[in-house]
């Protein structure tokens, strides 16, 4: 009896492990750090804006749905920037494909800040450019709906510990558990 609860053991801190490891877990912007309680992760697949925008809205972390990042002060711009892009260009949730030169976020939110690039957006009058992408200086550009890149998901609400530390913390627990004899006894 006791090899097999040992082998339960060592499978439940396997399982562990690898849900631990495999979770691209996002980055919140603390509250508590000047942030806002969201969090943020950069999906690193090349594809066209309107392909990020779709899986974004897809996308959905601890039941929070997910949506291009929108970027509403330059702190949360630094913030990005410092945590979250790792030197990546990345498309964010700006466009003014709705209405040329009147760019919006794709959450509806009040566009007070930008962050442009010396000459952006410049809608490249061959391209037609209408996308935001975050470059990986920090700066704005504006890109055409061929281009591909990475992009930014933002989770726009408090979300709690994912289930990955969850897990670990769980079976710390029975290991511990487990060494003063409390549960899995050997007689």
């Amino acid at each position: 009896m006791f090899s097999f609860l040992k082998n339960v053991k060592w499978a439940l801190l396997l399982v562990c492990a690898v849900v631990f490891q495999a979770q691209a877990t996002p980055i919140q912007w603390k509250i508590e750090n000047g942030g806002n309680g969201h969090w943020y992760e950069l999906i690193d697949s090349l594809v066209t804006w309107n392909e990020a925008n779709t899986s974004a809205n897809n996308l959905s972390f601890m039941s929070v749905s997910g949506h291009l990042a929108t970027i509403t002060s330059a702190e949360e711009n630094a913030f990005i920037f410092d945590s979250v892009a790792n030197g990546n260009n990345a498309w964010f949730g700006l466009s003014d494909a709705e209405t040329e030169g009147t760019f919006t976020w794709v959450t509806g939110e009040l566009l007070d800040y930008t962050n442009w690039f010396t000459g952006e957006p410049n809608n490249d009058a061959i391209l037609g450019e209408d996308f935001g992408e975050f470059k990986a200086d920090g700066f704005w550009n504006d890109l055409p709906s061929a281009a591909k890149a990475s992009y930014l998901v933002e989770y726009s609400t408090s979300v709690p510990t994912p289930p990955g530390i969850m897990l670990l913390m769980i079976a710390l627990t029975c290991l511990i558990l487990q060494r003063k004899r409390i549960i899995f006894k050997t007689e």
